[in-house]
């Protein structure tokens, strides 16, 4: 079922800029887009940094390590992800935008998140929220600057 919805996900992504789709839609669908490639990368991220960031470690120091490779991990993983996702649904959608806007957007997303969680001390609930607020960044980095009326 899940092969499905992403084949037809695919595909009306695909037709959306032929049938002349609004640009509220496609930034509609940049922000969508954003936030699940940024969970994804920032999964991916997580996974690999934290075995990294734990080489050659012992005992606790090893626990805290890969905790602090996760973390990590997953905030370069929701940059990047995020990245690609608005600029990927862009293209499809042949929107003109800023593409170092767009990671600098993410950047400041995912910075922003980071620095509430710790400042609340809540990153365990905080946190999680990281690639839905990259997206954002993301979106509004991207799009800054493009559309009619600019030069």
């Amino acid at each position: 079922m899940r092969k499905i919805l992403a084949v037809l996900l695919l595909i009306a992504l695909c037709t959306m800029p032929a049938l002349g789709a609004s640009d509220e839609l496609a930034v509609s669908l940049e922000f969508a887009a954003g936030t699940l490639c940024a969970y994804a990368a920032g999964a991916v991220g997580a996974m690999v940094l934290s075995p990294v960031f734990a080489a050659g470690a012992q005992g606790w120091e090893s626990l805290s390590r890969r905790i602090l490779g996760a973390v990590v991990g997953f905030g370069v993983g929701s940059v990047i992800g995020s990245s690609f996702g608005v600029i990927g649904v862009a293209t499809l959608f042949e929107s003109d935008g800023e593409v170092w806007s767009c990671v600098l957007g993410a950047t400041a997303g995912t910075g922003l998140v980071l620095g509430v969680s710790v400042a609340f001390e809540a990153t365990d609930r905080i946190f999680p929220f990281a690639p839905p607020i990259a997206a954002l960044g993301a979106v509004i980095g991207f799009n800054t600057g493009s559309g009619s009326g600019t030069q």
